[in-house]
């Protein structure tokens, strides 16, 4: 595995926005509420893109800095793969 890799959501997860604009994950074993800042990551998250790639189009949208969203990025990613909701 090369040291930079992209992440999609993993077989049965799916991500929703409800009518208030917060987000949802809908995982097999129920529903995780997001934050405006995961929610936003996630909709990201398409198998594509690489950790750089999604805190650089973060970084667009919330006017702030690519590389100080990297590590927020990667953090939150990982958590979610260790919980099997996204894969690498």
């Amino acid at each position: 595995m090369s040291a930079v890799s992209a992440y999609r959501l993993a077989r049965g997860v799916k991500l929703r926005r409800q009518p208030d604009g917060g987000g949802l994950l809908l995982v097999p074993e129920g529903l995780v509420t997001l934050s405006d800042s995961a929610t936003a990551t996630l909709e990201l998250v398409d198998g594509q893109r690489d950790v750089p790639d999604i805190a650089r189009r973060l970084s667009e949208d919330f006017e702030a800095d690519a590389q100080t969203l990297e590590g927020d990025v990667q953090t939150l990613l990982e958590s979610f793969v260790e919980r099997g909701y996204v894969l690498r």
